[in-house]
């Protein structure tokens, strides 16, 4: 099951640039998904997005222990707030 779970947020996470395509991905892998508390696809997403949105944190020392620019770091949030805010509406 892990393995699936990483294919299917590598697949979510490729179509997000995908115009179209990959809107249809995302719809098709979160239209009502039956437990959304085990799929990671969504948790992780959720966690992270959280996480920048209540917490203070140290992006240059975070950054640097991921061996990632900033810029690079603060991308990684934005597309799991956008992969939340798909999901949001699928899972309530």
């Amino acid at each position: 099951m892990g393995g699936n779970n990483t294919e299917r947020i590598a697949r979510l996470l490729a179509a997000q640039g995908d115009g179209d395509g990959g809107t249809d991905a995302i719809e098709e892998q979160w239209s009502a998904p039956p437990y959304a508390w085990k799929d990671d696809s969504i948790q992780f997403p959720r966690l992270l997005a959280e996480i920048a949105a209540t917490q203070e944190l140290d992006m240059e020392a975070l950054a640097e222990s991921m061996d990632l620019e900033v810029a690079d770091v603060n991308e990684l949030f934005d597309r799991a707030d956008r992969l939340w805010e798909l999901a949001k509406g699928r899972v309530r």
